[in-house]
C-alpha cells in the first residue's frame, strides 16, 4: 500500500500495512500526486482535508484532466453537502452545470457498490502534454515558485472569487463587492486580488478605476490579477497559472482576507484549500467571508451537516465551519464586515 502524506501536529501515526510512505511539504503537492494517473478514486467520510482533496479530484475532472470515476462512500455521509451544492448551485443558479456536478459518482452505499462504480470505464482525457508524476512534480514545483515570487513583491491583499459564469452585473454580490471595493481601497491599506475573469473581475476593475482620480493615481496599484491561463490575450494579469494547483497557492499568497461570490468547483476548490490550510495551522487565520446568504447559507448548513455525522469527534470536528462566516449583502453586512477588518 503506498501513502502519500504531510505533516501535521495532530496527525496519527504511520499505519504499520503501509508498504511505502512518501511525506510531502505542501497540500498541494499533495493533492497532485495523491490522485495523478489514478484508475479510481474513492472518497470516504472525512474532514476539511479531505473535502479538499474530493475538489482538487472533482476540479481535475471538470477540466478534463482526471478520467477516473469519483466516489463518495458511503453516500449519506456527503449527502447533505452535495444535495445543497446541487439544489443552490446546479438548479437554482447555474454557476455549476448538471454534467459537472454528475462526475461525482454519489450512489455507493457500500463498499461492494463503491468497487463496481469504481471500476467503469474511463472518461475522455485532455490528451495535452503527457507528464510522469516526477515530470509534473517538477513542473509544479517550478510554476509554484514562480507564482509566489511574483505575488511576494505584490502588496497584502484581500482575495475576491467566484464563479467565471451565471453572475450578472444586477446581482445582489455583485452589488455589494463594488460597495465593498471601493471602501477597502478608500479605508484600508490592502490591495484586491481578483482570483477569476468574467463579470467579477470587470465589475471591480471598473468600480476601482472610476474611484481612483478622486484618490490619488497609486491607487491603480491596489488591483491584483492572479488568473489562469483561459483569461491570457483577454486581461493584462500579474501572474498566469496552468496548473490550478499552482494558481491556489499563489492565490493564497500573503493574503489578509477572502471573499467568495457564487461558485463554481475550481472557486469551491480554492475555498476548502483555504479552510484546510488554516483548520490544520499551515496558514494564518483570515477573515473568510461567503458573500449572499441566499446562496452561501444552504451550503453552510448541508456542510456541518456533514460533518456532524457519526464520525463527528473522532478526526473531524465540525466546530471546523466557524473558519468561514455567511453574509447578506446588504448595508448592515458591509459595516460588519469593515468592522472585523478594521
Amino acid at each position: 500500500m503506498f501513502q502519500i502524506r504531510i505533516e501535521l501536529p495532530f496527525e496519527q501515526a504511520i499505519s504499520p500495512s503501509i508498504d511505502t510512505n512518501t511525506m510531502m511539504r505542501t497540500f498541494s503537492l499533495r493533492r497532485t500526486a495523491l490522485i495523478w494517473n489514478s484508475r479510481g478514486i474513492a472518497v470516504f467520510p472525512g474532514g476539511m482535508g479531505t473535502i479538499n482533496e474530493l475538489f482538487e479530484a472533482w476540479v481535475g475532472a471538470s477540466d478534463h484532466k482526471v478520467a477516473c470515476p469519483i466516489v463518495v462512500i458511503p453516500n449519506s455521509f456527503y449527502r447533505p453537502l452535495l444535495d445543497a451544492i446541487r439544489t443552490v448551485a446546479v438548479l437554482e443558479r447555474g454557476t455549476i452545470t448538471a454534467t459537472d456536478f454528475n462526475l461525482v459518482q454519489r450512489s455507493a452505499h457500500n463498499v461492494d457498490e463503491a468497487v463496481q462504480l469504481l471500476t467503469q470505464p474511463m472518461r475522455e482525457k485532455d490528451s495535452g502534454t503527457q507528464f510522469t508524476l516526477r515530470e509534473k512534480l517538477i513542473y509544479l514545483r517550478h510554476e509554484l515558485g514562480r507564482g509566489i515570487t511574483a505575488v511576494s513583491n505584490l502588496l497584502s491583499a484581500a482575495i475576491i472569487m467566484g464563479s467565471r459564469y451565471s453572475i450578472c452585473k444586477s446581482d445582489h454580490e455583485i452589488q455589494f463587492i463594488i460597495a465593498l471595493a471601493k471602501k477597502l481601497i478608500a479605508e484600508t491599506s490592502l490591495s484586491l486580488r481578483l482570483g477569476v475573469d468574467g463579470v467579477i473581475h470587470d465589475m471591480v476593475t471598473e468600480c476601482v478605476s472610476d474611484f481612483v482620480p478622486s484618490q490619488g493615481r497609486e491607487h491603480n496599484d491596489r488591483i491584483q490579477r492572479i488568473l489562469m491561463t483561459e483569461a491570457m490575450g483577454f486581461v493584462d494579469a500579474d501572474a498566469y497559472f496552468e496548473s490550478r494547483s499552482a494558481h491556489c497557492e499563489s492565490l493564497l499568497c500573503n493574503a489578509k482576507a477572502a471573499f467568495f461570490l457564487p461558485a463554481d468547483i475550481p472557486t469551491l476548490n480554492v475555498l476548502f484549500a483555504l479552510v484546510c490550510e488554516i483548520q490544520t495551522g499551515r496558514r494564518q487565520k483570515m477573515p473568510i467571508f461567503l458573500v449572499g446568504s441566499e446562496y452561501w447559507q444552504p451550503i453552510f448548513n448541508g456542510l456541518c451537516e456533514t460533518l456532524k455525522g457519526d464520525y463527528d469527534g473522532q478526526y473531524i470536528n465540525h466546530r471546523d465551519v466557524n473558519i468561514m462566516t455567511v453574509i447578506g449583502t446588504t448595508q448592515q453586512d458591509l459595516s460588519y464586515v469593515m468592522k472585523m477588518m478594521s
